[in-house]
């Protein structure tokens, strides 16, 4: 289907050709009323992306710095605030994915008699209880993202399992953090579903309020099983969308790797072999920002493992002090070994 399309720069609206739109679940699921939706995207005046500054500056150096909002930031907000009017329609803001808020671009929809744009996000589940503006955005994106619906899953088909949780130095450690079960039979429906000749290891899920990774488990009866870390809010919507897998990708330094190599004393002339082996590794965890998101771990064979399926993933301890990650969850980083 196709969806409309507008840019919208500090002094005009550009309207641009309808864009086939085929992995957004929400407009699929809303499909008769494809025409009604728009994707938006807040540009320079010569269609470029928006710099860093164009919103909000610092008027001020040093700690006592204050935050000044540019006219750019008062036009995105009158935007958003006044709706865009295009004939007969008003399009008005309804969500935006983690993706496109990196591109600065939001999704609005032009209500009309039978469906409004509250009713598409009472649809999307209740995020009534989430207080925090920034994360009840991100919450309603996250049906906005790009994935692949699969099959619908009937609630009596899914297990809620408790988190592996350790307390240490009175700090509750989750080692099972977004991370949940996927039975063998069911993973190759979904694996054909995702158009795939195999069956990998691990998808990372969208399913109603739930997110993260369900690994393959070839002694669940169950087709899934969730853990209360990955529900993050409540939603009546059973289609089970796929946005990755797991698979082997070749590994490359960038700046940000090389910046935190250096920082912990490793020279820059030091080669990085291509072949994993059973011995200490460095596991790095894109995106890698802190020192933490380097580790230098033991890399073991575990026979087991590789009798349940999983070879194309990295499984990390479900025992110990505190998890072998230096934070976030398990919801699809991706981790180079070298």
């Amino acid at each position: 289907m196709s969806c409309h399309r507008a840019l919208v720069t500090p002094t005009k609206i550009y309207c641009l050709d309808p864009e086939l739109e085929k992995s957004n679940y929400v407009v699929k699921n809303f499909a008769e009323y494809a025409s009604d939706f728009m994707r938006v995207t807040f540009v320079e005046e010569h269609w470029s992306k928006l710099s860093i500054n164009a919103i909000s500056t610092n008027v001020q150096l040093g700690i006592f710095s204050k935050p000044f909002r540019t006219k750019i930031y008062d036009r995105i907000l009158s935007v958003l605030h006044n709706r865009i009017v295009i004939g007969d329609k008003k399009f008005e803001f309804l969500a935006f994915s983690a993706s496109q808020l990196r591109s600065n671009s939001v999704w609005m929809f032009a209500s009309n008699d039978k469906v409004k744009a509250e009713d598409i996000r009472e649809w999307m589940g209740c995020f009534k209880k989430i207080r925090s503006i920034s994360k009840c955005a991100a919450r309603m994106g996250q049906l906005s993202s790009s994935a692949l619906p699969t099959l619908v899953v009937p609630v009596q088909d899914v297990d809620i399992i408790h988190d592996i949780e350790v307390n240490s130095d009175g700090i509750n450690y989750y080692f099972s953090d977004g991370i949940g079960k996927i039975s063998l039979p069911f993973a190759r429906q979904v694996a054909q579903k995702c158009g795939l000749d195999y069956t990998p290891s691990a998808f990372q899920i969208r399913y109603g309020g739930y997110k993260g990774v369900a690994a393959v488990d070839r002694n669940s009866f169950r087709k899934m099983s969730l853990r209360h870390s990955m529900l993050k809010f409540e939603s009546k919507i059973r289609m089970l969308n796929v946005t990755k897998w797991s698979e082997f990708m070749p590994c490359f330094l960038n700046r940000e790797i090389v910046s935190l190599l250096s920082t912990l004393g490793i020279k820059d002339e030091v080669d990085v072999e291509k072949a994993i082996v059973i011995r200490k590794v460095v596991v790095m965890k894109n995106p890698c920002l802190h020192p933490g998101d380097i580790r230098v771990l033991e890399a073991v064979y575990d026979a087991q493992l590789k009798e349940k399926g999983l070879v194309d993933c990295l499984v990390f301890l479900q025992k110990g002090e505190r998890p072998h990650r230096s934070g976030g969850d398990l919801d699809g980083d991706q981790f180079f070994i070298s």
